[in-house]
């Protein structure tokens, strides 16, 4: 996993399934309103190298503090200070009392996350012990955040995609939360992402939108006159399989409609 933290939603294993139906000769700019993990905008990173810029939107402060701090900061220092907060939490209670705190600082947030998040309430009585290293896909990735091509913004989705919703050099990856998901969350109170998209068309915008959907009859239904892929999809903590669409406004794409 290139991620820092355990991203159960994250797109780096349909990456060989998604980059086929990209088209990238005049594209110039990956933009990602919702990026999490960035998983898209790395393995093109990694697959284009000094071809695009990058521009990573996500409406979590804590998540983009997170970028903005491996931007920022030595890699050596990030890792060590890591190790110093979690060194001083030697029992459960003291890490409860950290998770409890309204007011975290990064390091703090991170181990919260990197510990305890996937399977809440268990508890590592050993984490204190164990060094915190970076694996070599890790270390790419932090490279990759530290590119001055890639631009960290922390916004409603709405603000990077009207920015780049026209350009004709720009490929827009939206891959927002599912509808059973809480959709409120990366919303403000102007505009829900579905409902736009539904209204505007996303064949009427000049960029090239590409849309990773969970795959159910109302997705289908609002998106009915675009060209759709299907492939499977498994949550690897659950080992749940689902189907999801990919949505594409490129009407050059010539592979067969699935539905």
């Amino acid at each position: 996993n290139h991620f820092l933290l355990s991203y159960a939603g994250n797109k780096r294993n349909e990456y060989s399934t998604i980059k086929h139906l990209l088209k990238l000769d005049d594209i110039e700019t990956i933009v990602e309103p919702f990026c999490g993990s960035a998983a898209i905008s790395y393995k093109l990173y990694l697959d284009h190298p000094n071809k695009f810029n990058y521009v990573l939107n996500d409406n979590s402060p804590d998540l983009i503090r997170l970028y903005n701090l491996i931007k920022t900061q030595d890699v050596n220092i990030f890792v060590q200070e890591i190790n110093n907060f979690k060194a001083t939490i030697t029992n459960k209670e003291e890490y409860m009392t950290m998770c409890k705190k309204k007011d975290k600082t990064i390091y703090e947030w991170f181990i919260m996350h990197r510990y305890y998040n996937l399977r809440a309430g268990l508890y590592d009585s050993n984490m204190h012990k164990k060094e915190y290293n970076l694996n070599k896909e890790q270390l790419k990735f932090i490279k990759f955040i530290k590119d001055p091509r890639v631009q960290i913004t922390c916004d409603n989705w709405q603000t990077s995609f009207d920015q780049y919703k026209d350009n004709e050099h720009a490929l827009i990856m939206m891959d927002p939360p599912y509808l059973q998901s809480c959709n409120d969350f990366y919303e403000d109170a102007r505009v829900n992402v579905y409902e736009h998209l539904y209204y505007n068309r996303i064949e009427s915008f000049k960029s090239q939108i590409t849309l990773i959907l969970e795959k159910n009859w109302i997705i289908n239904l609002l998106f009915q006159n675009n060209f759709k892929f299907t492939y499977e999809k498994m949550y690897q903590p659950t080992k749940k399989k689902t189907q999801h669409y990919i949505i594409t406004n490129s009407l050059e794409t010539q592979s067969p409609v699935l539905n």
